[in-house]
């Protein structure tokens, strides 16, 4: 009977969790990739450096959902440092691997050993993450995605199909404002709207079509020290968005 449970641990430890984290920094839509962590700096100074996703694999008697939180808790240093709040970020599941373990993945362990890879798309509001001081051990950047550094194998087609979820639930869920802050501009917005969408919109239009839907509240504030004309904020209304949902008036 111990065998078993033994058994059971041992292969759930071998399910691997790797994230997808996207945010809105700089007016761009970046991803945060890890270098690989090597054992010496000689081996680190010679060694061509291919960035991956941040991922760990599944502790004894952990959840999965609770995985991948784990992670990012370990890797980002929260504005003042506080866990990541759960009700922040998005999260959604984009694909499942199988395999076996490769040389340098766990050591003790038969490289036949059977590996599950699971691969989850995140999106963080920047208002909740420290993007600018990430924790030097784990050699982690943030990344536009249209200046991408030399990527592991498999890293460039998971991103893709992260990229790709965002553009086919931007009309139907609330995903765009996943990525901004609570108070945002109508200009962020739009400027959300063309980086996944990949092409330039009318202003006039996308803002008439935004207030006409009636899922933005304006608030009496505007932007502080720029220096053009100060433009108004808005706050996401997610009761009347998922009123239009259900009506299919979206």
């Amino acid at each position: 009977m111990n065998n078993n449970i033994n058994a059971i641990n041992y292969a759930k430890g071998l399910i691997n969790v790797e994230c997808v984290l996207f945010a809105f920094i700089d007016d761009t839509i970046q991803v945060l990739l890890q270098r690989p962590i090597l054992k010496s700096q000689e081996q680190e100074e010679n060694s061509r450096l291919h960035y991956q996703l941040p991922s760990d694999f599944i502790l004894e008697n952990e959840e999965i959902e609770n995985t991948f939180f784990r992670i990012l808790a370990d890797f980002l240093p929260v504005a003042h440092h506080k866990l990541i709040p759960i009700q922040t970020i998005y999260l959604a599941d984009l694909k499942v691997d199988s395999g076996f373990i490769s040389n340098n993945e766990l050591n003790n362990i038969s490289a036949k050993t059977p590996l599950i890879k699971l691969s989850y798309l995140a999106l963080a509001q920047t208002e909740n993450l420290n993007t600018t001081q990430i924790k030097d051990e784990y050699k982690l950047h943030w990344f536009s995605l249209n200046k991408l550094p030399a990527l592991a194998f498999g890293v460039d087609e998971i991103i893709k199909r992260a990229f790709q979820e965002l553009k086919y639930k931007l009309k139907t869920h609330a995903i765009a404002f996943e990525l901004l802050p609570l108070k945002f501009t109508l200009g962020q917005l739009q400027k959300i709207y063309e980086l996944i969408l990949e092409q330039n919109i009318d202003k006039r239009n996308f803002r008439k079509q935004m207030l006409k839907k009636g899922f933005l509240t304006s608030l009496q504030e505007r932007q502080k020290q720029v220096s053009h004309k100060r433009a108004q904020f808005f706050e996401f209304n997610k009761d009347k968005f998922r009123l239009l949902q259900h009506n299919n008036d979206i």
